[in-house]
């Protein structure tokens, strides 16, 4: 017996991606920029794997998050992850959503899963605090009417960057496993958005009068 074909092609879902960072840390803490990026290429390197992925890169101030935003619309993405690469004010996350309204999920990543605090310097510290926007990120959001969802677990890395005294070598971890089955799960959902969009739907018979569910 011959194997079902499906009458359409399942068209994957376009993934956006971006990295939050505050512009006012980098000159103070040399080559945080760098590692900050280095994370969110990670992430978006990584995701490839599920969809067609659009990075934008590092946003760091308002006028980039509103580039970015319009950015995201030229490429009609179906979802937004939104990585926390250290603390950053909300205005450098706000306004990509409010000029591109799809569903947003915060990524809370942490790159190890404990800091060497006896070698850590500030610079060491800010490359793994992104959760202490967290609170801020959803209270701006809910404010701002934007829907969103947050993964916390680990980064996932299977090395670590090369500035770090703490071990970056996360990929075997539950956390960081769980984290991206998440991952993976919304973008398997921007997937079936993509391709149901320009579906048809066919109907065959009639129903029963009253029945409203069709």
């Amino acid at each position: 017996m011959s194997e079902i074909q499906p009458i359409k092609n399942i068209q994957k879902g376009r993934i956006g991606v971006y990295t939050v960072g505050l512009k006012a840390y980098w000159p103070q803490f040399k080559g945080l920029k760098e590692r900050v990026a280095g994370y969110g290429q990670f992430i978006g390197e990584k995701m490839k794997q599920f969809g067609d992925v659009y990075n934008f890169g590092l946003v760091d101030d308002e006028p980039m998050a509103r580039r970015a935003g319009e950015w995201f619309n030229e490429r009609n993405v179906d979802i937004i992850f939104c990585y926390m690469g250290t603390y950053c004010t909300s205005n450098c996350a706000v306004p990509v959503h409010q000029a591109c309204k799809v569903p947003v999920i915060i990524l809370n990543l942490q790159p190890t899963a404990q800091m060497n605090y006896e070698k850590t310097s500030t610079g060491e510290w800010l490359a793994h605090c992104g959760s202490c926007s967290i609170p801020e990120y959803a209270n701006a959001f809910t404010r701002s009417g934007i829907y969103f969802k947050i993964i916390n677990g680990l980064l996932g890395m299977n090395k670590s960057s090369e500035i770090s005294v703490a071990d970056e070598n996360t990929a075997e971890t539950q956390e960081a496993k769980r984290a991206w089955r998440e991952i993976e799960e919304w973008t398997q959902a921007a997937t079936v958005k993509r391709t149901l969009k320009d579906a048809r739907f066919g109907y065959l018979g009639n129903y029963y009068p009253g029945m409203l569910d069709m």
